[in-house]
C-alpha cells in the first residue's frame, strides 16, 4: 500500500488556485481598451465614443482611478458594470441620456470621491441609489429632471462636501431629505421651482457654509427658514420673487448668533428694506440688494449691521430717497456702491459722514442726485469717490466741490471730480464744475462753508439767553423770600382757622386753635 502525505491534496488545490488567478490576470491584461475609449495607466476616457452602455470589461480594472464617459454618448442606464473598479475615485457620466440608476449600482465603488451625473434625464432618486458611497466628496446632479428630493436619499453620504442640483425642476423637498449629510459644505439649488423654504428643512446640515438658492420662485421666507445652519457663511437668494422676509427668518431656535457673512438678495421684489429680519445678522459683511423694488432707505435702516464691509445698491429702479443717518453707523464699511438708480434724486446731508474711516470705495455714479454734501467722506483719506453722471445743481450747495475735489488725496477721486458736470441752472448746464469760478455759484462760498459754525453760534446765544433768564428768576426769589414766606404763613393760619372754626390768642398775642372774636383774627392776619 502506497503512503500519500495528507498535505498533498491541499497542495494540489493551492496550485490550482494559482493557475486560475494567473489565467484571470492574463485575461485582464489582455483585455483590450473598449472601442471609442482611450486607456492610459489608471485613466479610461470615452468622451464622444458613441457608447450606449457603460464598458463592462476594462484592462486592469482594479487599478483604474478615473473613468470618463461623457459627451456624444448614449448611455441610458447605470448598472454594476464598473463593479471591478474598486479603486475608482472619479466617475464622470455627464451629457448622456441616463434616466435609470439601478439599486446598488455603486455598491462596490467604496473609494469613489467624485460622481458627475450632470446633463442627463434623471427623474427619481431613492434611498438605495447611492448605497456604498461612504467616501463620496462631490456629487453633481445638475441639469436633470428631478422634481422631488425624498427623505433619506443621501443618508449614507456622510463624507459628501459638495452637492449640486442646478437647473432641475425641484419644487418639493421633504423634511428629512438631507439627513445624513453631516459633512456637506456647499449646496447649490440654483434655477429650480421652489416657492418657499420649508422651516427646518436644512436643520441636518450643521457643516453647511454655502447655500445657493438663486433663480427659484420663492415669494416669502418664513420663520426659522434657516434654523440649524450654524456654520452658514454665504447665502444667495438672487432672482427670486421675494416680497417679504419674516422678522424671524434668520433666527435660530438654538439661540446661536447667525454666522452669515455674505447675503445676496439681488433681483427680488422687495419693496421695503427688511430691517427687522436683517437685524439678526450681526456678523454680516456683504449685502447686495441690487435690482429690487425698494423705494426709500430710511434713517437707521442699517444700524444693526455693525460689521458690514460691503454694500451694493445697483439698479433699484424705484429708489428715490436715501434719508439722513442711513449709513451713519456703518463704521466698518469699506465699499459702498449706490449706482445706476435712475430716479434716486435725494441723498440726505447726513446720510453718511466723514467718520466712516474705513471706506475705500464710494460709488454714487449714474443716479439723478441733485445735491452732494461735503461731509459725506473724508476727502483727505485714500477713498475712491465717483459722483459722475448725476443731476447736480450748480448752486451754493455745490460750491464746496471746487475746493475739496481738486485737493482730494486719491488721484482717481480727483480724476472723477474733474469730469463732474452741471445739470442746472440752465446757464451752466453741461459745464464742468471744477472749471467754474466762485461767482458762478451765486453765493458767498466762505459763508456757505462756515454754515455749521454760524449755526453753532446761534445755538450758543440762545442757550446763554435762557440761562440768564433762569438766573434772574432765582435772584428775585432769593431777595423776596422773607415776604413770600410770611405771606404763605399767614395763608396757612387763615385756612387752619376756617377748617377748625376758631382761634385763641395768648398773652403775647399769638394765635392758637382756641376760639377768639373775629376782630382779633382780622388784626392778627393783617
Amino acid at each position: 500500500m502506497t503512503w500519500i502525505p495528507r498535505w498533498r491534496p491541499n497542495l494540489f488545490l493551492f496550485l490550482l488556485l494559482l493557475v486560475v488567478a494567473a489565467l484571470a490576470n492574463t485575461s485582464s491584461q489582455n483585455t483590450p481598451c473598449p472601442f471609442g475609449c482611450t486607456c492610459e495607466d489608471t485613466v479610461v476616457s470615452c468622451r464622444g465614443g458613441n457608447l450606449t452602455s457603460l464598458p463592462g470589461a476594462l484592462p486592469h480594472p482594479s487599478k483604474i482611478t478615473h473613468v470618463v464617459v461623457s459627451g456624444q454618448n448614449g448611455v441610458t442606464t447605470i448598472g454594476n458594470q464598473l463593479r471591478q473598479c474598486i479603486q475608482l475615485q472619479l466617475l464622470n457620466l455627464s451629457a448622456n441620456n441616463i434616466s435609470v440608476i439601478e439599486d446598488g449600482a455603486f455598491a462596490d465603488l467604496s473609494n469613489l470621491s467624485t460622481l458627475i451625473l450632470r446633463r442627463n434625464y434623471l427623474h427619481w432618486l431613492d434611498e438605495d441609489t447611492f448605497k456604498g458611497l461612504g467616501l463620496l466628496d462631490n456629487l453633481d446632479l445638475g441639469y436633470n429632471g428631478l422634481t422631488v428630493i425624498r427623505n433619506n436619499t443621501f443618508r449614507e453620504l456622510g463624507s459628501l462636501r459638495k452637492l449640486d442640483f442646478t437647473k432641475n425642476h425641484i419644487s418639493v423637498v421633504d423634511k428629512d431629505a438631507f439627513r445624513g449629510l453631516t459633512s456637506l459644505v456647499v449646496l447649490n439649488m440654483t434655477r429650480n421651482l421652489l416657492k418657499t423654504v420649508p422651516p427646518f428643512v436644512f436643520s441636518h446640515l450643521r457643516s453647511l457654509e454655502i447655500l445657493v438658492l438663486d433663480d427659484n420662485l420663492i415669494e416669502e421666507l418664513p420663520d426659522f427658514a434657516f434654523s440649524g445652519l450654524d456654520s452658514l457663511k454665504i447665502l444667495r437668494l438672487n432672482g427670486n420673487r421675494l416680497t417679504r422676509i419674516s422678522a424671524l427668518t434668520f433666527v435660530f431656535q438654538s439661540r446661536k448668533a447667525s454666522m452669515v457673512e455674505h447675503l445676496y438678495l439681488k433681483g427680488t421684489n422687495l419693496t421695503e428694506f427688511p430691517e427687522k429680519a436683517l437685524s439678526a445678522l450681526h456678523n454680516l459683511k456683504t449685502l447686495d440688494l441690487s435690482q429690487s423694488n425698494i423705494k426709500v432707505l430710511h434713517n437707521g435702516s442699517f444700524d444693526k449691521l455693525i460689521n458690514l464691509r460691503k454694500l451694493v445698491l445697483v439698479g433699484l429702479n424705484n429708489l428715490t430717497v436715501i434719508e439722513n443717518h442711513t449709513f451713519t453707523w456703518l463704521y466698518k464699511l469699506e465699499e459702498l456702491t449706490v449706482s445706476r438708480n435712475p430716479v434716486l434724486h435725494t441723498l440726505g446731508g447726513l446720510a453718511m459722514t466723514s467718520f466712516l474711516g474705513n471706506l475705500r470705495l464710494v460709488d454714487f455714479s449714474y443716479n439723478s442726485i441733485k445735491v452732494f454734501h461735503k461731509n459725506m467722506v473724508a476727502w483727505d483719506s485714500d477713498v475712491i469717490v465717483d459722483l459722475t453722471h448725476n443731476a447736480i445743481e450748480c448752486d451754493c450747495r455745490a460750491a464746496w466741490m471746487i475746493e475739496a475735489l481738486p485737493t482730494a488725496k486719491n488721484p482717481l477721486t480727483r480724476r472723477n471730480g474733474a469730469n463732474l458736470t452741471c445739470s442746472g441752472p440752465l446757464g451752466l448746464k453741461d459745464r464742468k464744475i471744477l472749471t467754474l469760478p466762485y461767482s458762478a455759484f451765486d453765493c458767498d462760498v466762505t459763508l456757505f462753508g462756515n454754515k455749521d459754525v454760524n449755526r453753532r453760534v446761534k445755538m450758543a446765544a440762545i442757550t446763554a439767553a435762557v440761562t440768564s433768564i433762569l438766573l434772574i428768576t432765582i435772584l428775585i426769589l432769593i431777595k423776596f423770600r422773607i415776604r413770600w414766606l410770611s405771606f404763605f404763613r399767614r395763608q396757612y393760619r387763615y385756612r387752619s382757622y376756617k377748617n377748625n372754626g376758631m382761634f385763641t390768642v395768648d398773652k403775647n398775642g399769638n394765635c392758637s386753635e382756641e376760639g377768639v372774636p373775629m376782630d382779633v383774627i382780622y388784626t392778627h392776619i393783617h
